[in-house]
């Protein structure tokens, strides 16, 4: 898992600024690796202002470029000096504002920005300047190609010494295994694997037993616990295995589901998200075939 290149979204709000801080001191944390440390690109959306045309007996708008250059002088002032205010010797900062196009599209249309997005699950909304949070950061995590770490607002960076891996350990998540595998020893942390059974998905410790016997088999690591749980809901499995084992981060993989396959069986990993006060890193699922409609 390659992370030189580290994307973070801002809006100007405390659950922005709190994201950046943390986006900082995890890139501290892992600098020096590939013999360079990460650079944190810190870019904001905004819409471009329209303007009513009068005279018109129905409501008709133009862009107002004019207003769109002044807004952008603020915005690329008020940029540059939340860079210059966070910038930290081991870190390279670029800021870039993206006018007109949200995070996961840009992040698709430019590739070599970003190996992994961070955002914070609270923020406010702006007529204006767009909106980046709340539900945003759950469609980020539901397009992204590349991972998207989201942090709480208020929560502030610990090395992770204990991940949690929530996984249905459905057939094909190999690759993802690994991922979280790889994860975990660069912080040569603990990687807890929860099987979190819920009235709406159910497996035998034996099934998960024999399920996470064979990733052992194809991805050894040490510091790898098997962890299989009851629950009401996979939120609230999740809530009380991260309280009694001190979980710092907790690790998901998403379909990233859209349509009606998405108003139908919603998306776990983004209610999690949303849900709760440790930051969560999110997998987009690596392996095409048919899915499971209570699959993670």
């Amino acid at each position: 898992m390659k992370i030189q290149r580290i994307l973070v979204p801002v809006d100007f709000s405390a659950c922005a600024d709190n994201a950046l801080r943390y986006a900082a001191a995890f890139a501290a944390a892992i600098s020096g690796e590939a013999g360079s440390a990460p650079t944190l690109h810190v870019v904001h959306c905004y819409d471009t202002p329209v303007t009513v045309v009068p005279g018109s007996d129905i409501l008709v708008t133009m862009p107002d470029f004019e207003m769109e250059k002044e807004l952008h002088a603020e915005l690329q002032e008020r940029l540059n000096t939340l860079t210059a205010k966070m910038a930290k010797q081991s870190i390279v900062f670029t800021s870039v504002l993206i006018r007109d196009q949200n995070v996961w599209d840009y992040v698709e249309a430019n590739p070599t920005q970003a190996d992994m997005v961070v955002m914070g699950t609270r923020g406010h909304t702006s007529l204006m300047h767009g909106v980046l949070f709340g539900t945003n950061t759950e469609r980020t995590i539901r397009h992204s190609k590349v991972p998207v770490l989201t942090v709480p607002h208020g929560r502030k960076f610990k090395r992770p010494a204990r991940l949690l891996l929530a996984t249905g350990l459905e057939p094909g998540i190999e690759g993802n295994f690994a991922e979280a595998v790889a994860l975990a020893r660069r912080f040569d942390a603990q990687l807890d694997v929860a099987m979190i059974s819920t009235p709406d998905m159910y497996a035998t410790t034996a099934v998960a037993q024999k399920k996470y016997a064979e990733l052992k088999q194809h991805h050894p690591y040490d510091k790898c616990l098997l962890l299989t749980y009851n629950a009401g809901s996979l939120t609230d499995g999740l809530r009380e295995i991260a309280s009694f084992r001190k979980s710092d981060l907790i690790v998901m993989f998403t379909h990233g589901r859209s349509g009606l396959r998405r108003l139908l069986y919603g998306s776990l990993t983004e209610e999690v998200a949303a849900g709760l006060s440790i930051p969560l890193i999110a997998f987009k699922y690596s392996v095409k075939h048919i899915i499971p409609p209570h699959s993670i």
